[in-house]
């Protein structure tokens, strides 16, 4: 039951972390943004979406905060000598960390002080990897943000760059986890994709829910 517990921890934390990205891409409206003088319909419409269907997931565990965000609870709070809240782990003074030792927030490693990092002793945020000082990092020791591979393709583009730029990449992330087929023209802007590899991605998720 506490795996079970901690496994819903993290599924949530992931999910309202996602959630609030969005939040935050939305708020700043469709002006000069990132790499791009505006912000198109197609994506704008994309991002609300994305957000709606998030909001779905997550209402029956959040309740709406004072600027109208949905905030997530302490769920199952436990840990030593935490001086945040709705930590699993021990001596966290962020919040909502499984892991020890963090100063940032939903962090399931170790000694960060960033936020959502997997891996252990980052100061950046959301690395899997080790002692990285930027963000979206699976290496050691970096400094600089690495660009996305898609489809096993480099794209010279950071994640934030790449979702602003590729915003069918949700729609595909959703996708995935049915077993119908899927539609390659629907997804075929996706830098690296060719039907091949669409098809062989599909079947290892299917095969991947059979387990």
């Amino acid at each position: 039951m506490k795996k079970q517990t901690e496994i819903m921890t993290n599924f949530l934390g992931a999910v309202h972390q996602e959630y609030l990205e969005l939040c935050d891409r939305l708020d700043r409206g469709k002006g000069e943004y990132g790499h791009q003088n505006y912000i198109k319909d197609a994506t704008w419409a994309q991002w609300i979406g994305a957000r709606s269907t998030l909001e779905e997931l997550l209402r029956e565990h959040c309740e709406y905060g004072d600027n109208g965000r949905l905030v997530l609870p302490n769920l199952q709070a436990g840990g030593d000598s935490n001086t945040g809240y709705g930590n699993t782990g021990n001596r966290n003074t962020g919040n909502r960390n499984t892991g020890d030792s963090n100063t940032g927030n939903r962090n399931t490693g170790n000694r960060n002080t960033g936020y959502g990092n997997t891996g252990d002793s980052n100061t950046g945020n959301r690395n899997t990897g080790y002692g990285n000082a930027t963000n979206n990092c699976a290496g050691f020791f970096c400094i600089e943000e690495p660009k996305v591979v898609c489809f096993d393709v480099q794209t010279d583009l950071t994640k934030s760059e790449f979702m602003e730029k590729f915003p069918i990449y949700w729609n595909l992330s959703i996708a995935l986890l049915s077993d119908k087929p899927l539609n390659f023209d629907a997804f075929q802007d996706l830098p690296g994709i060719t039907p091949e590899k669409l098809t062989a991605l599909h079947a290892k998720f299917v095969e991947g829910r059979k387990k």
